[in-house]
């Protein structure tokens, strides 16, 4: 689980000090290499090609600049690739499509893995059964009577085992560009959605976001410094990311980030545990009850730690009985088995117990 951490953060630290722009420009030279070798084009075909490629990237560039819902964008970036690989299927052999669909297969991240990186199609291969043995393995857990809690935990094993592999499989250079743009086209997508924007003003708040929560790792990192001073300048640092937020979108779309970012778990109640405002208001007041009984307990000098870890479980127990008693029932499981992971994840972050939960 710290790899994953640790991976993350040196993924998001490299998106502040190496650029944001995760679209690639294309070396023909090499790219016409790549393609003879790779799949034994002549020149006419990769001319070909070119074109249709070409075509392809403005069409699609042009769907990112609308609004529109991410399941939309996708239904519609299906039919683009349909286009796509109608349009190559009738300049390449049958030998040649089934090579060059089997190596991008409809997806961004690999077709620029392929004709803008140059990695070879038996690496892409291994990349795509790696990634599909963990979609099969992960949709079994999340279906499994496994403790809710314990999901969670498995579900950062098996990313944390896919990172392994993709490193093993692309080398260091190519997984860290490979993990950015995952990152950021989850984060993009996700944006869409829940601020009513485009792909490219959702890819725009991802990495502002992203460059901004390293900064504040780095500060709240610094046991140098007086704690006082650190606060200073992650409130600097927050009216920083404001700014660039509100010059990087539209305006409409910056209003309505601040207002759901000024209302994060109002909004994460709502939206993913289907909680009303009554229910958002009880909710609120259970958890600041808890939050001061735990830093009351965490501060405590005289109480060793295991007295800690019975009166923080204890307080937790008392947290999660109220949530039950007006949560609505179809969620309260999903919210219990997310809550007690984090609650362990603080303990073992806390130096309360080991991390053998």
């Amino acid at each position: 689980m710290k790899h994953v951490i640790l991976i993350f953060l040196n993924l998001i630290f490299s998106i502040s000090m190496e650029g944001k722009d995760t679209v690639l420009p294309v070396n023909e030279d090499r790219l016409k290499t790549y393609m003879a070798e790779t799949y034994d084009l002549s020149d006419i075909q990769f001319q070909s090609y070119l074109k249709i490629s070409n075509d392809f990237d403005t069409e699609d560039a042009l769907l990112k600049t609308r609004r529109m819902s991410a399941s939309e964008l996708k239904k519609q970036k299906k039919a683009l690739y349909g286009k796509y690989y109608d349009a190559v299927k009738d300049i390449f052999n049958n030998e040649q499509f089934f090579n060059w669909s089997t190596c991008i297969e409809r997806l961004d991240r690999y077709r620029t893995l392929s004709e803008r990186l140059f990695v070879p199609r038996n690496k892409l291969r291994a990349l795509y059964n790696a990634e599909k043995k963990w979609k099969q393995e992960r949709k079994t857990m999340w279906n499994s009577s496994i403790e809710e809690s314990l999901k969670h935990k498995k579900n950062a094993e098996l990313l944390d085992d896919l990172q392994n592999r993709t490193y093993q499989i692309l080398g260091q250079k190519d997984a860290e560009w490979y993990w950015q743009q995952k990152f950021l086209t989850d984060m993009a997508f996700r944006n869409m959605d829940k601020y009513s924007v485009s792909y490219n003003e959702g890819m725009a708040i991802a990495e502002i976001e992203s460059e901004y929560k390293t900064k504040r790792f780095i500060l709240n990192s610094d046991k140098s410094r007086r704690r006082t001073d650190i606060d200073a300048d992650i409130v600097k640092s927050e009216t920083n990311k404001i700014e660039a937020i509100r010059k990087a979108i539209p305006e409409d779309a910056a209003e309505r980030w601040q207002t759901i970012n000024n209302h994060t778990l109002d909004y994460t109640l709502r939206k993913v545990y289907g909680m009303n405002k009554e229910q958002i208001v009880k909710y609120k007041n259970a958890y600041n009850a808890y939050v001061i009984e735990e830093y009351g307990i965490l501060d405590s000098k005289t109480l060793s730690v295991s007295e800690k870890e019975k009166k923080l479980e204890e307080a937790n127990d008392e947290f999660c009985e109220k949530v039950r008693s007006f949560a609505p029932a179809e969620t309260f499981k999903k919210w219990l088995g997310r809550r007690q992971y984090v609650f362990n994840r603080r303990m073992v972050q806390k130096e309360i117990r080991p991390e053998i939960f």
